[in-house]
């Protein structure tokens, strides 16, 4: 009973000095490795988070957040204003967890945030990402993702997703577009330009919504400990349609990140409203 409370040792009487002091080193020694874990997990926490945009420095109507499950994040998302007329974005989900995942979004972050500004075909970017990262990547790693691009002027939006959960649109309270990955995963196989799918939507209503997130959401549990599912992120979506991406999103996170959660997956969100022009 000791042992599953956490008790690193113990002994039975009569104690053995020379067998007491081993243990208590021993027990040290561990205690300072767990300490160093923990401090280099927040260090890289720290690092990690100054990759993603501030809610300060959010293009108008849009609005994401991100919650690591285990200290470091395999997710992420980013927003780059390219030029006047053009503003870059991407969600992403690095597989597995922990250092090595973290390690593999900061580079897919930073190749993002590069190519954004000097590449001007959307198709050209995510083909030169996805074979950097082949050169690299490890353990079977890949990243499923979904790149886009948001022209001010025209309010459109063109995307490519790679291997993603699909994008969700909401024309209207109760009018949803699901919209497959029509492309692998990066990271796996070079792959050329002609492989990829460009999705393009443009608000026909007087409001719509643009949301892609991580299956962190559907998977996450509620109070009753019941997955939302997709289900369930739509009926918030229609309950709050009148609202605005920055006040659904919050909600949806109110739903899976309550005080004592368990989290299995890191949570991320973005969403994108769009007025017809």
């Amino acid at each position: 009973r000791c042992l599953e409370a956490g008790v690193d040792e113990y002994l039975t009487k009569p104690i053995n000095s020379t067998l007491l002091k081993a243990k208590i080193n021993s027990s040290l020694e561990r205690k300072k490795y767990r300490d160093k874990q923990k401090h280099d997990i927040k260090v890289a926490s720290e690092v990690q988070q100054s990759l993603i945009p501030r809610e300060a420095h959010f293009p108008a109507g849009f609005f994401a957040s991100n919650t690591a499950a285990k200290g470091v994040s395999g997710d992420f998302f980013d927003f780059v204003d390219i030029d006047s007329e053009r503003y870059s974005f991407v969600l992403a989900d690095v597989s597995g967890k922990g250092m090595h995942a973290g390690i593999l979004m900061a580079k897919t972050s930073a190749l993002f945030r590069r190519l954004s500004k000097s590449e001007k075909s959307l198709k050209e970017m995510v083909t030169i990402i996805n074979n950097e990262l082949c050169e690299t990547a490890s353990r079977g790693m890949f990243v499923t993702a979904v790149f886009g691009i948001f022209y001010k002027k025209e309010n459109r939006i063109e995307f490519i997703n790679t291997g993603h959960e699909p994008v969700l649109i909401a024309t209207g309270p109760d009018s949803f577009i699901d919209i497959e990955s029509k492309a692998p995963p990066i990271g796996m196989f070079d792959i050329n330009p002609n492989q990829l799918k460009i999705e393009n939507f443009k608000p026909t209503t007087s409001k719509s919504y643009f949301f892609v997130f991580t299956d962190g959401v559907t998977e996450g549990r509620d109070k009753n400990n019941k997955e939302i599912e997709r289900d369930g992120v739509k009926k918030i979506i229609t309950e709050n349609y009148t609202t605005s991406s920055q006040k659904i999103i919050k909600l949806i996170n109110k739903e899976i990140l309550f005080e004592n959660a368990t989290l299995h997956d890191d949570v991320t969100i973005v969403g994108i409203e769009l007025k017809a022009n």
